[in-house]
């Protein structure tokens, strides 16, 4: 080995220094430092292990690898401290770090860049270009080359999003172009896309949804809130409540309406005043020739749904006049009431399917359940009805101007009219049965066909059912005065429980309590008084048992029948009592009548007067009796009585003289067959004077019996004379 005697001492090294050394085989040689430092970063193992602390000889002198040499990956177990990260174009290109803490360290602090975080967790104050937000500031970017600021939150600075005369519009991009700076569109508020996207000077609009009011220009007032509701709103009209999708979507100049529901006033232009609340409630009302649909009030789903022109309903319920097209003025409430009226008018029904199918009829009530449910009457036709209680008059179709109040009330009627019935189950059963009046529970109950009969009080005519339609004519007043009624007609009942036993009879009368007929099938009965019984058709009967007495209210001012109308035969087991007879003064020739029977006729004139009995030949005047009084005597002529037909009618009896100026014993003056009087003539002397008296009866065909006095002066002759 060669023998190194000379060297020097030198503290720097810059790589150009040579080593030397010796091969495994003894062999030595020289090599430079570049070449060992070349071995040691190519041959030295990744897994050598250093014992000691591997340090520079000065800070920031040395580097671990070069751009052109590079360690793969560096492992390190706890922290490394680091002045500056970067890559080979180092510190233009970013650097990776793919996870760990960065602590204590400001990022960009030399040259700032862009960072993209997946989190980041701030314990302190974030602040851009040094300038930190305040509470309640969110941060707003700004122009691309801006940096961003915190500003307090506010409308204006969200898209879409635009203020101006104290109007908010939300989702109108547009507004702010619109609009502009020359309108005054002031207190409005519009948010969706397209809401109030045509206003201009238009004030106080609420629109909410997407095109709700998307048309208004001028109009005010209006509220829209649903895709598109009010949508064809322009400048007319306005003050108008549009809730809900397409609700008033066709409304351009109709004013004051308010339509909440889907669909709700959908079809409607230019309509005023309307109340339209649920689905497609009053969907179709539009304008028909110069009927403009207006003052209708609708509440409920689809109610009013197919009116085109209607005015002045009410509709309340599901479905309430769903079907209802023209009609107006009609009151409708409750659940599917009126749901198939289409034309009819000035209807009012209150319940759950009242007046359901009457199609076109006018001017009915309906009120209770079910009440005229199926009335339908051809289109045009005043109704009348009025039905009042659950299900009162429910089957009732064609028949027209009955009144039902009560519970099932005129229930089965179908084409029966002019019918009145109050009370629960009046009327029950009546079909085709007109002109009926039932007051009362059950009254006229069973009555199917029978018409024309007049029922007050429970259960009166209860029972009253003819085998076909017939007029009865029956009236019965009182709890159940001819209950028992069957076929029976032309019957007047009148008093609690009166006539309750009739079944069949007919042309009977019963007036008082419990007053009865002699039999179920009486016939031409009359009967009066408190439980007072019937003796018998065709006969009258006054009081019960208990009568002792009838009296006219005052006496001797009533009448026992007259002399057109007189009694046939008086039954008295007592006593006639009487103050006064007939009586009737005779001064002038007469012709006596039937009518004049039992009167007293006087002849007061010394003129003298002929009475002529009435014709007896049709043997009609049996009983008919008169009386004959002479109280001034006849001077000049005769007072005389003859027969009307002395051919034929005779006079049989007997005078009895009394001579007033002698005494005389002859026995009396008679009228016998083969005699042919026919005449009694008082001549004021021998025949009759003043103070005679005696009666013509008839007592068959052309034959009437005389008897009584006659006074006479001078020597008594016969007053019987042939004329």
């Amino acid at each position: 080995m060669a023998r190194i005697s000379t060297y020097t001492t030198d503290s720097s090294i810059d790589g150009t220094e040579f080593l030397l050394g010796r091969e495994a085989d003894g062999t030595t040689k020289q090599f430079s430092l570049s070449a060992l430092q070349t071995y040691l970063a190519t041959v030295i193992s990744s897994t050598s292990t250093f014992t000691t602390t591997i340090v520079p000889n000065a800070d920031d002198s040395l580097d671990i690898g070069s751009s052109a040499a590079q360690w793969k990956d560096l492992y390190i177990d706890g922290i490394a401290y680091i002045d500056q990260l970067g890559t080979d174009g180092d510190p233009v290109a970013s650097a990776f770090i793919s996870g760990g803490e960065i602590d204590g360290v400001q990022i960009g602090g030399e040259s700032p860049s862009s960072a993209t975080f997946t989190d980041v967790n701030i314990t302190g104050q974030l602040n851009f270009d040094g300038v930190g937000g305040a509470a309640g500031q969110v941060l707003v970017a700004n122009a691309s080359s801006a940096t961003p600021t915190f500003q307090d939150l506010g409308l204006n600075g969200l898209t879409d999003v635009f203020i101006k005369d104290d109007s908010l519009y939300i989702g109108d991009a547009g507004a702010a172009a619109r609009i502009g700076n020359s309108q005054v569109a002031s207190k409005n508020i519009a948010i969706g896309a397209t809401a109030l996207n045509a206003i201009t000077t238009g004030d106080q609009n609420i629109a909410i949804g997407y095109n709700a009011g998307g048309a208004i220009t001028t109009t005010s007032g209006n509220i829209a809130i649903g895709v598109e509701a009010g949508a064809s709103m322009t400048s007319s009209g306005g003050v108008n409540i549009l809730i809900g999708g397409d609700a008033g979507k066709s409304l351009t100049s109709g004013s004051q309406n308010i339509a909440i529901g889907s669909g709700a006033l959908d079809a409607s232009t230019v309509g005023d005043e309307n109340i339209a609340i649920g689905i497609n409630a009053l969907g179709s009302l539009d304008t028909a020739g110069s009927d403009d649909g207006d003052s209708n009030t609708v509440v409920g789903s689809y109610a009013g749904m197919a009116a085109t022109s209607m005015d002045g309903a009410v509709l309340i319920g599901f479905e309430a006049g769903t079907s209802l097209t023209t009609g107006d003025t009609n009151v409708f409430v409750g659940s599917t009431s009126g749901a198939h009226v289409t034309v009819g008018k000035y209807n009012t029904a209150l319940g759950g399917r009242t007046l359901m199918h009457n199609l076109g009829g006018i001017g009915s009530v309906a009120i209770g359940h079910e009440a005229l449910r199926f009335s339908n009457t051809t289109a045009g036709q005043h109704t009348y009805n009025t039905a009042v209680g659950f299900n009162a008059g429910k089957n009732t179709t064609t028949g027209t101007n009955n009144t039902f109040v009560g519970s099932n009330v005129g229930i089965q009627m179908t084409t029966g009219g002019n019918n009145t019935a109050v009370g629960a189950h009046a009327l029950l059963l009546n079909n085709v049965g007109t002109d009926n009046v039932a007051i009362g529970e059950s009254a006229l109950r069973n009555n199917v066909d029978g018409s024309k009969s007049v029922a007050v009080g429970t259960s009166a005519l209860e029972s009253q059912d003819p085998s076909g339609a017939n007029d009865l004519h029956n009236v019965a007043v009182g709890s159940e005065a001819g209950q028992s009624v069957t076929t029976g007609g032309t019957n007047t009942i009148i008093g609690s429980q009166a006539g309750d036993v009739l079944t069949t009879g007919s042309g009977n009368t019963a007036l008082g309590y419990d007053a009865a007929f002699s039999a179920v099938n009486a016939e031409n009965q009359t009967v009066i008084g408190n439980r007072a019984v019937g003796h018998g058709n065709n006969i009258v009967t006054i009081g019960n048992t208990a009568v002792t007495a009838i009296h006219p209210g005052q006496s001797g001012t009533a009448d026992l029948g007259s002399s057109s109308y007189k009694f046939k035969d008086i039954f008295i087991d007592g006593f006639l009592h009487g103050d006064k007879i007939p009586t009737e003064l005779v001064t002038v020739n007469d012709a006596l009548t039937s009518n004049q029977s039992g009167k007293t006729f006087v002849f007061n004139d010394a003129d003298g007067a002929i009475l002529t009995l009435p014709d007896s030949g049709a043997g009609n005047l049996i009983g008919v009796y008169y009386d004959f009084v002479i109280a001034v005597t006849a001077t000049s002529g005769a007072h005389k009585i003859v027969c009307a037909d002395t051919t034929n009618e005779k006079l049989f009896g007997q005078l009895h003289p009394i001579r007033t100026d002698a005494s005389y014993n002859n026995p009396s003056f008679a009228a016998q067959a083969g005699d042919n009087f026919s005449a009694v003539t008082c001549n004021g002397t021998t025949t009759g004077i003043i103070g005679s008296t005696f009666r013509v009866q008839n007592i068959a065909a052309d034959k009437w019996i005389v008897s009584g006095d006659v006074h006479v002066t001078g020597s008594p002759s016969t007053p019987f004379a042939t004329s």
